[in-house]
């Protein structure tokens, strides 16, 4: 799989020369074998325009359905958003998604996805905490076990002595990434959004 994903890689510039179409295909087959997003981004083999006008407007004239829907579930599964949120009860680095679809309306939604920094939910703020030392960490702090803090970053966690902390402060910035958007094509996003608001 992983040689299938290297060589599909190195033939991708080409691709992307020849073929718009094809490098679309392309990137999508990428991400179903599970090739780095970042990877992917990297080759701008999606040619869609995904700024977020477009992509609102898309939204907006799109209808939903439980073929889309589904779609969108493939896509939600095989990005970055399934590292930090669960469709469950159960929380993971993000809120769960559990009930969004009944719990926020488009906008709102579409402002999560887009602008994950405007309105962060409370008990996901990020912060910074620098030790004696001089190392800086940032993630969402919670007070862990032995007089410790824990600083769950999008990748890492770090478990510092109370003690060793020298300056603390929050950030107006989402652990969430902006710009995941662009990793996907522009009916890969209709798709995601419309799994989302099927999720009640």
């Amino acid at each position: 799989n992983q040689a299938m994903v290297d060589a599909l890689l190195a033939a991708a510039p080409a691709v992307r020369e020849r073929n718009a179409a094809a490098a679309e295909d392309l990137a999508a087959a990428l991400t179903a074998l599970g090739a780095k997003p970042e990877a992917i981004a990297a080759l701008r083999l999606r040619v869609g325009d995904t700024s977020h006008a477009n992509l609102r407007r898309l939204v907006a004239d799109s209808q939903s359905d439980a073929i889309s829907a589904q779609l969108g579930r493939r896509v939600f599964e095989r990005s970055a958003c399934v590292r930090c949120h669960s469709t469950t009860r159960d929380e993971l680095l993000g809120p769960s998604l559990r009930g969004i679809g009944k719990a926020a309306n488009i906008e709102n939604l579409l402002e999560s996805v887009l602008e994950p920094s405007k309105t962060i939910k409370t008990g996901y703020l990020s912060e910074v905490v620098e030790t004696e030392s001089g190392q800086v960490y940032s993630g969402i702090v919670s007070d862990a076990p032995g007089d410790q803090l824990r600083v769950t970053g999008s990748d890492q966690t770090w478990l510092i002595d109370k003690s060793d902390v020298a300056a603390r402060a929050p950030l107006k910035k989402s652990i969430m990434p902006e710009g995941q958007e662009q990793q996907l094509s522009p009916q890969e996003f209709v798709d995601l959004v419309h799994y989302l608001q099927s999720l009640e």
